[in-house]
């Protein structure tokens, strides 16, 4: 079983150029999972991720990068296995706390979002970071009640539908 699915993994990362053989193979995915991730890319993350943890484990990064596309095809409770997954891995990131807040959110747990950010939040600043721009858009609506920064911060995500319905339940929903 764990040759067929090394098999198959190995065929997926094929399509995306990626050769396990090359030496350089780790830091070639890692620029491809970035690209993908910054382009919106999110189907084609999903599968780059799977196949990658398939056949190298479990990672947080790339864990965290699974549930981030999972989050945004709509697929919340797997997202939230992912990032839970993730953050148990590398309980200091931030952002999978952040994306996991979402994943409450989405849920409709707005307690449970709001500790979530709260403290993904307070990470991020403890190691003079910045959390993903999602989740400190909504880090600024339910903890800090600005609606106005936090319509800036996700004007850029209204075009995509699960978002919009989102805006509506936090009762804010920013302005084109």
């Amino acid at each position: 079983m764990l040759a067929l699915l090394n098999r198959k993994a190995t065929k997926t990362l094929r399509r995306f150029h990626l050769d396990v053989q090359d030496p350089q193979f780790n830091e070639a995915a890692d620029r491809l999972r970035g690209r993908l991730r910054d382009a919106g890319e999110y189907a084609h993350l999903e599968a780059l991720c799977r196949a990658y943890l398939d056949l190298r484990g479990a990672e947080a990064i790339w864990l965290q990068d699974l549930g981030l596309a999972q989050l945004f095809l709509g697929n919340f409770g797997s997202a939230a296995r992912k990032l839970r997954r993730a953050r148990e891995l590398a309980p200091d990131h931030p952002a999978a706390t952040g994306y996991l807040a979402l994943c409450h959110l989405l849920a409709g747990r707005e307690a449970e979002a709001s500790d979530e950010l709260l403290r993904a939040r307070k990470l991020a600043e403890s190691q003079g970071r910045d959390l993903p721009p999602l989740a400190d858009g909504f880090a600024w609506a339910l903890i800090d009640e600005d609606f106005e920064s936090a319509g800036e911060r996700l004007r850029p995500y209204l075009k995509l539908r699960v978002w919009r319905r989102l805006f509506d339940q936090v009762a804010f929903a920013p302005t084109d």
